[in-house]
């Protein structure tokens, strides 16, 4: 996102501003567009491959992986965000709650009236109690840590 235009939606290696990432592995494979300014919001729920859930790889314990995150990376927030998904009413929220917690980080660049008035609009009607919750959540989950909001 940017307030002046932009001549193509590519990020640059080590120049993305967040990080944000459903799962621990995902952020980890992202890290090269990261950069000591970068703030990273990592959902905790790790998602086990299918080469590494056979055994044929491996999958990196949550604490290296963040570890390896925080050496790099200005900040790591971390969210459960499929618990706090599922407290909402359902597992595929998950992006809400990730909106949710960036926003209340103060770096996304839109009010929260801006915010919960899309998800009313593109949500179909009878999932949108689901998401404002999740979206929520997200937030709280944030704020709780001491995390400032714009």
């Amino acid at each position: 996102m940017s307030e002046e235009p932009v001549g193509a939606p590519t990020i640059m290696d080590g120049d993305a501003d967040v990080l944000l990432a459903l799962e621990p592995v995902e952020a980890l494979r992202a890290l090269r567009f990261a950069s000591r300014k970068t703030v990273a919001l990592v959902s905790t729920r790790k998602i086990v491959p299918v080469m590494a859930s056979l055994g044929m790889a491996s999958y990196p314990p949550v604490e290296r992986i963040m570890e390896e995150l925080r050496k790099a990376i200005r900040e790591v927030i971390t969210v459960d965000a499929l618990s706090l998904a599922e407290e909402a009413g359902s597992p595929i929220a998950q992006n809400m709650v990730m909106a949710g917690a960036l926003y209340a980080t103060g770096l996304l660049p839109i009010g929260r009236e801006a915010l919960l008035s899309a998800i009313r609009q593109l949500v179909p009607r009878r999932y949108v109690d689901i998401n404002i919750r999740a979206f929520e959540l997200g937030e709280e989950a944030v704020r709780a840590r001491g995390t400032k909001s714009a």
